[in-house]
């Protein structure tokens, strides 16, 4: 039985670490845009990077999202490559902004999503994508930058990104605690966002109401 140590390390190697690299085959579908769409970046096996970062046990990955007027998100859609099975419950990370970086963690709860392997593959596994509808919206103040991004606890989930940046770039951790660092600090991946749907509705600030209610 000593022949199957170093196939086993070899395993943990590949199922455990805090990134993958492969390129993207295969045949998908693309979701249709609806009113509600406050921010997309659709999943593009042209450009996604080469190299994508982990987001389950002590790795994570967020994006930055803001808007000039508050905002309720009702729902998520993210594409992400799993080495083993599909999720059917994903964490929702929200970090508040540090002067332009991840600050301090406003929550981090699980709840279930909606997965489906879209028909594309990334090295010799199935590019996923994951749709969590919040039970209550998630509120975001106007101009208010919020840090999101998707977790898995205990199995493994590699966080789809391409290289259209708008914003600032994700940033990533890469052990234990919140030692943020922005993606681009490994030169294989570069600066990238991840690949995101985020619905939800936009209002308008009182005060704006208020003067439209002035002109009449």
């Amino acid at each position: 039985m000593g022949f199957l140590i170093p196939v086993l390390a070899f395993a943990v190697l590949v199922f455990a670490s805090s990134e993958i690299s492969g390129t993207s085959s295969g045949s998908g579908f693309v979701f249709p845009e609806t009113d509600d769409v406050i921010d997309t970046y659709a999943y593009d096996p042209d450009t996604v990077c080469s190299t994508i970062p982990a987001s389950f046990n002590d790795y994570r990955v967020v994006d930055d999202f803001l808007h000039d007027q508050p905002v309720s998100i009702g729902s998520f859609t993210y594409w992400g490559v799993s080495t083993a099975s599909a999720p059917s419950e994903l964490e929702l990370m929200y970090f508040e902004d540090n002067a332009g970086v991840p600050g301090n963690e406003v929550f981090q709860t699980s709840y279930s999503v909606s997965s489906q392997a879209t028909g594309y593959t990334y090295g010799m596994y199935s590019v996923y994508v994951a749709v969590m509808t919040l039970p209550t919206s998630l509120f975001i103040p106007a101009n208010t930058t919020a840090w999101l991004g998707f977790h898995r606890v205990g199995d493994n989930w590699y966080t789809a990104l391409g290289p259209a940046v708008v914003g600032s770039e994700a940033y990533r951790t890469q052990g234990a605690g919140y030692n943020w660092v922005p993606v681009s600090s490994n030169p294989d991946i570069g600066a990238a966002d991840l690949f995101k749907i985020i619905e939800g509705t936009v209002s308008l600030e009182r005060s704006t109401w208020a003067g439209i209610k002035h002109l009449f």
